[in-house]
């Protein structure tokens, strides 16, 4: 394969411009192509490479590469801290599925889910605090679907994000749903009880509700660290 480097950019940027919108299609999906059974086993490691050059190539090879690698490149992005790459990511693949934010559960798999939980976790770390709320329905879609395939871990994961990303309604059917799926009395429930009371206090008349929920928190909180002061070798990690 020729490979090319320009220097100065403009030199490239020209060049580039000069390539038709189709001829610049056939070559990334070749290009796209090419790499990806170069790398063989190991295409995943190079994600981020193959999902640009398969998102440039959308109208030849389809959405399923670029879906793929999206949600690949998206992860391994959050997992190094790099949550601006993770949103691109996580938004580029979506748009190749066109899921709206407010989709039905129905209408999701596994990857479709995959990219709307990686959204809310990039969201989280990228949108300033006044411009959460308005993500809300991105977290709904996403738990109904791990609930429907029985992925209780990852559905009971997305309710870290409640009260953060989404208040209101859905996040109270949501939280309901989660404490019925959490161990009763495990410090998981008393984590969900804890946004659940935040939600509470945040809706008008639900106030002592509210409080209860707190109660309970607190009577699990208080009773696990009786556990763990009664256990020498207890300790985080175990």
């Amino acid at each position: 394969m020729d490979r090319y480097q320009f220097s100065p950019a403009l030199i490239q940027q020209t060049l580039s411009e000069d390539v038709t919108t189709s001829r610049r299609v056939r070559l990334h999906a070749q290009i796209a192509v090419g790499l990806e059974e170069f790398y063989g086993d190991d295409a995943e490691a190079h994600a981020a490479e193959l999902a640009h050059h398969f998102a440039e190539a959308l109208p030849s090879t389809g959405p399923d590469k670029l879906v793929h690698y999206s949600l690949l490149a998206g992860e391994q992005a959050l997992a190094s801290y790099a949550y601006e790459d993770a949103l691109e990511n996580f938004e580029c693949g979506l748009g190749a599925r066109n899921i709206s934010l407010s989709e039905s559960e129905a209408a999701l798999d596994e990857e479709a889910a995959g990219l709307l939980y990686g959204l809310v976790r990039a969201q989280s770390a990228t949108l300033p605090r006044h411009q959460l709320g308005e993500f809300g329905n991105t977290l709904r879609p996403a738990f109904d679907y791990y609930v429907r395939v029985g992925d209780v871990p990852r559905a009971l994961a997305i309710t870290d994000y409640i009260g953060t990303l989404s208040r209101g309604s859905n996040a109270v059917e949501i939280l309901n749903k989660a404490l019925d799926l959490a161990p009763a009395g495990s410090l998981q429930s008393g984590r969900i009880l804890i946004r659940y009371a935040t939600v509470l206090d945040n809706s008008r008349g639900k106030h002592n509700a509210a409080i209860e929920a707190l109660d309970q928190a607190l009577e699990i909180a208080q009773r696990e660290n009786r556990w763990c002061n009664g256990n020498p070798g207890f300790s985080q990690d175990g």
